[in-house]
């Protein structure tokens, strides 16, 4: 599992930030943005700091923050509050799961190597034992199939030609 920032704009705008191995990593990055939100506001005279309920908010956000690192508090804190203050974006930090190869339509199907034991219908490419007899001493290849070069490839069938990826796949 990961977690995953989705980042919401008054103007309907929607943006997923991906992708973190703990929720307190997310919320800790967003907790920097809403800083730097505030301080850009701040930098630019956007902010009226002479006003009480502005200063007593940015007070309590920066409290949550660096102080008690009270991370999801001060992200909700910042969602219910901030809108009426004057900012328009939105945080939400949420759990998503990762693909894996159990996911996957297609047999053998691996997304990620260190899965690959743990997959039985994996299965490894390998070379017909008798295409040994034809290896060259120069890379570069050309499929039978589909007629692409590949200046990588090698013979790989029992007649000595090339048959990339692709073809042998499908």
């Amino acid at each position: 599992m990961v977690w995953s920032v989705t980042v919401e704009t008054d103007n309907g705008t929607n943006s997923d930030v991906l992708l973190w191995d703990s929720a307190d990593a997310a919320r800790q990055d967003v907790c920097a943005e809403i800083i730097c939100l505030i301080n850009d506001d701040i930098v630019d005279n956007d902010l009226d700091l002479t006003e009480p309920e502005i200063i007593a908010f940015v007070k309590k956000i920066e409290d949550l923050i660096c102080t008690q690192q009270a991370y999801q508090t001060a992200i909700d804190a910042w969602n219910k509050e901030s809108y009426d203050l004057g900012w328009d974006t939105k945080f939400s930090v949420y759990q998503e799961r990762l693909f894996t190869s159990a996911d996957a339509d297609v047999p053998g199907f691996i997304l990620y190597p260190e899965e690959a034991e743990a997959d039985e219908d994996a299965e490894e490419i390998s070379l017909p034992a008798d295409v040994s007899s034809y290896q060259t001493s120069v890379p570069g290849a050309t499929c039978r199939n589909c007629k692409v070069y590949n200046p990588d490839a090698y013979a790989n069938k029992a007649d000595g030609t090339y048959e990339c990826y692709s073809c042998r796949t499908f």
